[in-house]
């Protein structure tokens, strides 16, 4: 997959890198089919994994941008008149731990500048999704904040997703969420067993991060909305995949799989017998559940 910057909101106004250049080059990729050249290959949205339809909004003005945003993307438009509806916001690459694998650099304090989140507000009665990145989310400052302020009665069309290290799980940090209108939310954990997750995810506790996705495993029950575990194969952590799924089942959670990135710590080279074996008997274990883990069905058949 190529990767390439769409522009800089340092430099450029939102309206200018949508419809900029690299914009443009991105829409004629999917329009032509050529998604490979964009996309991560594990992508739910890519293998019908994630119905984001909406059948009657609540807010005119949203409604309105939604339909014409179908309308562009039927006739394959390139310039598009509808403002963005989906929206993934990574607030610095600030964190809490230092995994291994990670291709942010952890000396690396990067930020959006506060003019970005300023500069959001005009877009906020068209959004139907917020979701949350980083770093880890909630270690974020900026983004707490902009989580707490957000002005959900006025929006009531937007929802916001959630990927977070589980780390964090503090009542002032649950409540956040419990404010919002999510849509969903991933716990990134990456191991099975204890001593794996200590050499991958440093500076994280097994036991204390499996006490957070409890924590938010209810929160999405009492919100209704699911709370997914995250799993990224890796050399280091191939065998575990089928325990990870068991784990994730017991917990009540489905697993989001994907293929770590880059080639940090040369957590790229996997051993393909062990990716075979591991991801035959993660197929067994969630065929046998079907159809309670439908993500994990999803992911896993990118993983090869």
């Amino acid at each position: 997959m190529a990767r390439f910057s769409c522009g800089n909101v340092g430099q450029q106004s939102v309206e200018e890198i949508w419809n900029g250049d690299a914009y443009q080059k991105f829409r004629r990729c999917m329009a032509s089919g050529e998604r490979e050249k964009i996309c991560w290959p594990e992508c739910p949205r890519l293998r019908d994994g994630i119905d984001d339809s909406v059948a009657d909004g609540e807010n005119a003005a949203f409604m309105e941008n939604y339909e014409r945003n179908l309308d562009e993307i039927e006739q394959r438009a390139t310039v598009l008149e509808s403002l963005p509806r989906i929206w993934k916001t990574c607030g610095s690459t600030l964190c809490n731990l230092d995994c291994i694998m990670c291709y942010q650099d952890r000396d690396d304090r990067r930020s959006l500048p506060v003019s970005f989140f300023e500069s959001l507000v005009p877009f906020f009665s068209t959004m139907q999704e917020v979701q949350i990145i980083g770093g880890e989310p909630f270690a974020i400052r900026r983004l707490r904040q902009f989580m707490c302020d957000f002005p959900r009665e006025r929006c009531p069309d937007a929802r916001f997703s959630i990927v977070s290290n589980g780390t964090l799980h503090d009542d002032k940090t649950l409540q956040i969420v419990r404010d919002l209108r999510v849509s969903w939310m991933s716990i990134s954990m990456d191991a099975a067993y204890e001593d794996t997750y200590a050499r991958i995810r440093r500076g994280g506790a097994f036991e204390k991060t499996l006490a957070g996705v409890r924590k938010w495993i209810e929160v999405g029950r009492d919100g209704g909305f699911p709370v997914h575990m995250a799993f990224t194969v890796m050399r280091d952590n191939v065998d575990e995949m089928p325990m990870f799924a068991e784990l994730a089942h017991q917990l009540g959670a489905d697993v989001l799989f994907g293929k770590v990135f880059g080639t940090k710590a040369d957590q790229h080279r996997i051993d393909p017998q062990a990716l075979r074996r591991a991801t035959t008997k993660t197929s067994d274990f969630i065929e046998a559940l079907k159809p309670q883990m439908p993500l994990a069905r999803l992911t896993l058949s990118s993983i090869t």
